[in-house]
């Protein structure tokens, strides 16, 4: 069995979609576990869907998404887990495709897929992270070269590993970094998830990220300094670019850089894949 779990907060009509995508996937042996982190209106009565796969689990106050990630770990049954934020979706080839990479990688402990990113309006803007990535470890100062969201976990290799569940951001970036310098992971070139960016990202969000990535560096700076000192300063630097153009209303610029053109083909395999959700949905 594979456990999906999807952290939400204060998002109705996006978790709709994003259930309706877990819906329409061609592997059916899952269950869907939302956990609502203390939504100002109970989320579960706006989904209308009665499917005894789906559980629905919830905090009485918002505490977070490291806590939200604990809890849906700890009612998950399955072998394998893959998450999924409230405001994107996936294909509906996804679990299967990344079940079948994991059954012939049993040393790997995760695997990602390249993403398609898309505008409110389900229009494709570019593909990230398509780059395939063969079974291995993380470097010292690297930063982990897949999206969190597009994980596939394998449970057995989880022991000792977990979330800080006080954290509120940067909490998958953290988990990536333990996990992936202990067991090898990889990364699938083929886009099997739709990430919403401009939607989902914010200014309080990159500099959140960005501390977590400066105190990673500053951890590794006894052994070696040079290359904690420039790590920090690139990273900071990043921020600062981003800030000045999230406040000149030109962050969809940046988004754009940090990926490739969608060409016809991946289109053509969005469009599908958005019918199959829309329909399920």
């Amino acid at each position: 069995m594979i456990s999906v779990i999807i952290p939400a907060y204060n998002c109705a009509r996006d978790l709709r979609v994003a259930v309706a995508s877990i819906l329409a996937q061609s592997w059916s042996d899952w269950e869907c576990i939302i956990v609502d982190d203390g939504s100002s209106e109970p989320l579960v009565s706006s989904l209308g869907v009665n499917d005894p796969r789906i559980v629905h689990l919830r905090h009485e106050r918002n505490r977070g998404r490291g806590a939200a990630r604990c809890t849906g770990l700890a009612r998950a049954r399955g072998e394998f887990v893959a998450w999924q934020d409230a405001d994107d979706w996936s294909y509906p080839e996804r679990l299967a495709t990344q079940w079948e990479f994991l059954r012939q990688h049993p040393q790997v402990i995760a695997v990602g897929t390249a993403a398609a990113v898309a505008d409110s309006g389900e229009r494709l803007i570019g593909i990230r992270c398509d780059r395939s990535c063969e079974p291995r470890l993380l470097g010292d100062v690297e930063a982990p070269p897949v999206l969190h969201p597009t994980l596939m976990i394998r449970r057995a290799l989880m022991e000792g590993l977990s979330y800080p569940e006080a954290q509120r951001v940067s909490e998958d970036l953290v988990f990536m970094r333990r996990a992936f310098r202990m067991h090898p992971f990889a990364n699938l070139g083929e886009a099997l998830y739709c990430y919403r960016e401009e939607q989902s990202q914010s200014v309080a969000k990159y500099w959140g990220s960005t501390r977590t990535r400066v105190h990673t560096y500053w951890q590794i700076a006894p052994q070696r300094p040079a290359r904690a000192v420039l790590k920090v300063a690139e990273v900071t630097g990043k921020a600062l670019v981003y800030t000045a153009a999230a406040a000149c209303g030109a962050r969809g610029l940046l988004y754009r850089r940090r990926q490739r053109a969608a060409d016809a083909s991946d289109v053509q395999r969005h469009r599908q894949a958005w019918a199959a959700v829309g329909h399920t949905g």
